[in-house]
């Protein structure tokens, strides 16, 4: 599986590429069977200054004969904006893998 990884504002720590890739395969553990498979992430300072900086990830999975799989986050922490990503994905991923399953016995 092919992550690739775009940051804008900020650099991108090899910490920070390995909890993501971690977790975005985690994520997508259920898809194993498909080959192919490609995310990208792209993490933004989002947010007005008087709000406070936000850590936005965006994450679109790209999926065989369907429509990409996304998920948008924003928190004041990258990591647990990266969580909330994961877990989106992973609800969308379940969800994708039940409607394309053969529920025939």
């Amino acid at each position: 599986m092919e992550i690739q990884h775009t940051c804008k504002d900020f650099e991108l720590t090899d910490s920070i590429r390995t909890y993501s890739e971690d977790k975005m395969r985690k994520a997508c553990a259920q898809l194993e069977g498909f080959q192919g498979i490609r995310m990208h992430l792209t993490y933004e300072t989002v947010g007005h200054a008087s709000h406070g900086d936000n850590q936005g990830v965006n994450v679109v999975l790209f999926v065989p004969n369907s429509e990409p799989l996304k998920a948008t986050e924003a928190t004041d922490d990258l990591y647990a904006t990266i969580d909330l990503a994961a877990k989106d994905i992973e609800r969308q991923v379940k969800r994708y893998r039940d409607k394309h399953t053969s529920h025939r016995a």
